[in-house]
């Protein structure tokens, strides 16, 4: 599955970079941290669609531990570098906003979208609905123990306002939400 998605996403690139076959392009591959084993199937799918294209290069670059602002730094050192594509699995959709702002080069962003209201700045989203896992997962947790005494979210992934936001969809009682930075941090 994540190949197929990474086949898509340099498809998607070539097609929206309006060329008719793919020679010297440049497009970057940009996660939320270089440490984090998740997007290891990403940089190997990228890199397989660079043999499999041919005449294109698939930069793979992000921070190296998960930072919101390195990450947007990449971002614009990117743009700044005039590369002719970037994907990004965006940590702050609102900075990386600011950072795509006005730019002509195609943006993809993937894993993590990009506000409602800035999707304009972006070609395309790949991803999941989250949201729509996260309702079947709290239905099969209610049919395991019908009675929940606290709910754990890794703010790691989800911002503080994005978590109470589905909390308040789901009607979880927010004093039974406990937010923690590291899960393996729990009692």
């Amino acid at each position: 599955m994540k190949k197929t998605i990474i086949a898509m996403l340099a498809f998607v690139f070539v097609s929206i970079s309006g060329i008719s076959y793919a020679a010297d392009k440049v497009f970057a591959l940009v996660p939320k941290a270089m440490n984090n084993p998740f997007f290891d199937l990403a940089r190997d799918g990228c890199k397989v669609a660079e043999k499999e294209i041919g005449g294109i290069e698939c930069l793979y670059i992000g921070p190296g531990e998960h930072t919101e602002q390195e990450q947007v730094q990449i971002v614009q050192d990117l743009i700044a570098k005039g590369v002719d594509g970037i994907a990004v699995a965006s940590s702050n959709a609102a900075a990386m906003a600011k950072a795509v702002k006005g730019t002509n080069i195609p943006i993809i962003t993937w894993d993590s979208d990009l506000l409602n209201k800035d999707a304009s700045l972006r070609k395309a989203y790949v991803g999941t609905k989250n949201y729509d896992i996260g309702v079947y997962l709290a239905q099969i947790v209610m049919m395991l123990k019908p009675v929940v005494e606290k709910f754990v979210f890794n703010q790691v992934v989800l911002q503080q306002q994005t978590i109470m936001k589905e909390c308040q969809e789901l009607e979880i009682p927010l004093q039974d939400v406990q937010i923690v930075e590291n899960i393996q941090a729990l009692p």
